[in-house]
């Protein structure tokens, strides 16, 4: 899917990650990284609502001992955050 991607063959690199959602027998380590794919491929496409539907299954499915991987996921999920939520978490 990342190569797909790189190519800009969005609608191929969806279908690939799709293909590795929860439910289609993929191992639960994986479907993570395979939501932040789908994260990535909808972004680049403009569809940031799906995007961010995308990177928070993504943070759901994070094993907890990789941290690196987390901020990162939190990244791309506040960027695709609207200004006004991203504002309302952002006041104490």
């Amino acid at each position: 899917a990342r190569v797909l991607t790189a190519q800009e063959k969005y609608d191929e690199a969806l279908s690939m990650a799709d293909a590795n959602l929860p439910g289609n027998k993929v191992p639960e380590a994986m479907v993570g990284l395979f939501a932040e794919a789908r994260g990535d491929i909808r972004f680049l496409r403009g569809e940031t609502d799906a995007a961010r539907a995308d990177y928070q299954t993504a943070l759901e499915h994070l094993d907890a001992r990789d941290g690196v991987l987390k901020s990162l996921l939190e990244i791309k999920l506040n960027q695709v955050q609207p200004a006004q939520v991203a504002a309302q978490e952002a006041t104490p």
